[in-house]
């Protein structure tokens, strides 16, 4: 096992489903060859002009701050914290004036949010 994410060994990749198989074609005469993947082996690929490799499917990114704009995250995090804040004085005000229903639209920031 490796000690990054960014750095794992393939068969961990595959069984996390960071990568998945594509068909890459190579027949443009005639009609494909290539077997399905449960059927794939490496000593097949030389008989066939097409052949199965992995692409990247986007799913536990790297955590550096090269492959994860951490500077931008942070931003969008405070961002949305002073909304929040905001919109929590807002309804405190309201509330003070006599609104009994101020806090009502107040929705708790979503931390873990898909952002890539």
């Amino acid at each position: 096992m490796s000690r990054t994410d960014a750095h794992s060994p393939i068969w961990v990749r595959l069984i996390r489903r960071e990568l998945e198989p594509e068909p890459w074609h190579f027949c443009f005469n005639g009609a494909c060859d290539l077997p399905d993947f449960a059927s794939y082996e490496s000593s097949t690929r030389l008989e066939t002009r097409c052949a199965w490799f992995f692409k990247y499917t986007g799913t536990n990114v790297c955590s550096c701050d090269v492959c994860r704009d951490q500077v931008g995250h942070r931003l969008d995090l405070r961002r949305e914290r002073r909304a929040a804040a905001s919109r929590l004085e807002l309804g405190r005000r309201q509330w003070e004036l006599g609104n009994e229903s101020a806090f009502d639209d107040v929705v708790v920031p979503h931390r873990n949010r898909d952002w890539w």
